[in-house]
């Protein structure tokens, strides 16, 4: 007991020494503490202001990453919005074109239709000569054959040299009786030549060596070029000519047209009538000459060019 109570003396005598001690160095030194606080101080100042500094630098940085990359996104938009809005004019251009393209060939097919198509008995376009006939646009079979020099020209068939002409066969589909209604047209071009006789543009039914009478034509009279209308006399047992105009070296339309229920026979030159009689019986043998009388000793060769000749089963009256 006594050993401890020595003991904590000296513990109590131990702690008080070192308690004075302590006070002297914290008065002793008092001036350095605060010359070391101060120290301290600036240095955490500086330290603060360096950091500031270095902060400010990498905000600067940062602005200009975000501009750099603003300007290059705003070239590439400018590109794309361009190159997109010249594509869609080009489109919209190509498509307009072909609607209208279409459009017009629509119409002009439509157009050149003839309405009287289904009328054509015989008819002769001279587009072409193939194996030595003009082909029978009718589909009829009622094709010319061709004799002599005769050649295409534009559209037309040449004749002119003695033995230029053209025939059709003998067919009911040119037989007209009187109470029969029919129309023949023709369209050419005389060139002021007689090469024989009269110039005989078309002729069916007359030949004089075996006194046929049952005809229609047209020729062109070569004592004054008169055009003429050849048609059998009321009899019918010879030849009736009706005198029309001098002729021309133009082209023009003659046309023929026998109305049943009219009872006449008229005669056009481009849609003026300069004739008429009474209709008609024009059942025969014989055969149809284009460009020629066909008669023995008296071609009355055509000289000139022919366009169209055109038979209809029905009584058309040609406009002027």
């Amino acid at each position: 007991m006594k050993k401890v109570l020595v003991l904590l003396m000296a513990l109590i005598v131990v702690v008080a020494l070192v308690a004075c001690n302590g006070n002297q160095s914290i008065t002793t030194t008092g001036k350095d503490t605060t010359e070391t606080t101060a120290a301290e101080t600036t240095t955490a100042t500086e330290t603060t202001t360096a950091t500031e500094t270095t902060t400010a630098k990498e905000t600067t940085t940062a602005k200009e990453t975000t501009t750099a990359t603003e300007t290059t996104t705003a070239t590439e938009t400018t590109t794309v919005e361009t190159t997109t809005t010249e594509e869609v004019t080009t489109t919209e251009e190509v498509t307009t074109t072909e609607e209208v393209t279409t459009t017009v060939e629509e119409t002009t097919s439509a157009g050149t239709e003839d309405p009287l198509k289904d009328h054509i008995v015989a008819g002769w376009t001279f587009d072409k000569i193939e194996n030595g006939v003009v082909k029978d646009i009718s589909g009829n079979g009622n094709d010319a054959i061709v004799s002599g020099e005769c050649f295409i020209s534009k559209g037309t068939v040449v004749l002119g040299a003695l033995g230029d002409h053209m025939l059709v066969k003998d067919s009911d589909d040119l037989d007209f009786s009187m109470t029969d209604s029919f129309t023949l047209s023709v369209r050419a071009q005389w060139n002021g030549e007689f090469p024989d006789n009269w110039a005989c543009l078309i002729n069916r039914g007359l030949m004089l060596s075996t006194k046929a009478f049952k005809y229609y034509g047209v020729w062109i009279n070569s004592s004054n070029s008169i055009i003429q209308f050849g048609t059998s006399n009321e009899g019918q047992t010879g030849t009736a000519n009706y005198a029309a105009v001098e002729a021309d070296v133009g082209f023009h339309t003659y046309t023929i047209v026998q109305n049943a229920e009219e009872g006449t026979l008229n005669f056009y030159i481009d849609g003026q009538m300069y004739s008429t009689t009474t209709a008609k019986d024009f059942v025969t043998d014989e055969d149809l000459f284009i460009g020629y009388n066909g008669n023995n000793g008296d071609q009355g060769q055509w000289s000139g060019s022919i366009d169209e000749i055109l038979i209809y089963d029905i009584a058309i009256v040609p406009e002027a």
